[in-house]
């Protein structure tokens, strides 16, 4: 499979201007579901009327961190970086541009910024998992390993958008992004539920969604389960939601959660300060929890790209290291 990737100046937030190339992207394994992707993507490529072309679409940098366990606080500020740099942007030409981080996270708790610390069933005071408030919406959630997060920044009402400024439609599309990810992959329905936000298979929520703008310009974004630890979302009471379990891909596919943390985790599934050994701590490393990381990256991104008619490009050399200026 090839992806374009781009690292030279945008012209009117579509087509990029020169140093266009390819690279290879390597496969985890051959299966039906990559090679109709495969195909599809060639079909793109050779500018087929069936798949997206730079002139049809609006593009979107894509910082590919999928299979790195990012620190929260570090893609917190590349977040802000980036929506700096799109708010100028369009301050400059009325236009800006887009851009999607996707990314595992270090084991880390989140507040949204009306969150009630109710929903925390632990004392942050000794934790060993950290504790952010931000400014998405939201209730309490978890991060870690296994998980795929997803942060698009995206400009909507822009030219050649096809989410308009309307947050309530942003996240139904998000929701959609996701349905058909688990379709894709493993054959699984995943459904909203009225009156609430993200994604479930049965009674699990398999997808967790808060977002914020500034000027129309999106930040924050979901998280889908694929085969994370479960245990810390026992300490929570996960987006306020006391009726309904976290759930993951791996948990419907009948698979034993190869992500284990390496943090402690008593047996009630609350983060311990303990130095024992109770509660387990295995190796994180897996090839089957891998290749199913690796499904899904593909699967929501090609799933992103047809929902929001974008087309993703591959960052170029972007030092993400920099230190941030915050809006």
């Amino acid at each position: 499979m090839r992806i374009d990737v781009f690292d030279g100046p945008m012209l009117d937030g579509c087509c990029p201007t020169s140093h266009w190339h390819q690279t290879s992207i390597a496969t985890s394994r051959i299966s039906r579901v990559r090679q109709r992707r495969q195909w599809r993507q060639a079909a793109r490529l050779h500018g087929d009327a069936s798949g997206f072309t730079c002139q049809a679409a609006r593009a979107c940098r894509l910082y590919d961190l999928h299979d790195q366990t990012i620190p929260y606080q570090q893609a917190w500020d590349w977040q802000h970086r980036e929506l700096q740099r799109i708010l100028a942007e369009k301050a400059d030409d009325g236009q800006g541009s887009d851009a999607l981080f996707i990314m595992q996270h270090q084991p880390v708790y989140t507040l949204g910024t009306g969150s009630s610390e109710g929903h925390l069933l632990f004392d942050p005071t000794s934790s060993t998992i950290p504790l952010y408030r931000t400014e998405r919406g939201g209730e309490v959630t978890y991060h870690g390993p296994g998980q795929l997060v997803i942060y698009p920044l995206l400009h909507l009402g822009a030219p050649k958008s096809q989410v308009p400024k309307d947050l309530h439609l942003y996240m139904r599309s998000l929701e959609e992004v996701v349905i058909r990810a688990l379709s894709e992959v493993s054959g699984l329905r995943g459904e909203r539920v009225e009156g609430l936000t993200g994604v479930w298979v049965g009674q699990h929520k398999l997808a967790a969604i808060g977002v914020r703008a500034k000027q129309w310009v999106t930040y924050h974004g979901l998280a889908v389960n694929i085969c994370p630890d479960l245990r810390p979302f026992a300490a929570i009471v996960p987006c306020g939601i006391s009726d309904r379990p976290v759930g993951s891909v791996a948990q419907q596919l009948g698979r034993p959660h190869p992500r284990t943390l390496s943090v402690q985790i008593d047996e009630a599934g609350f983060p311990s300060e303990s130095s024992g050994t109770e509660g387990g701590t295995l190796a994180m490393e897996d090839d089957e929890g891998n290749q199913l990381l690796q499904e899904y990256r593909y699967a929501l991104l090609e799933a992103f790209e047809a929902v929001f008619g974008l087309k993703l490009m591959l960052a170029g050399s972007m030092d993400l290291s920099l230190e941030p200026k915050h809006c």
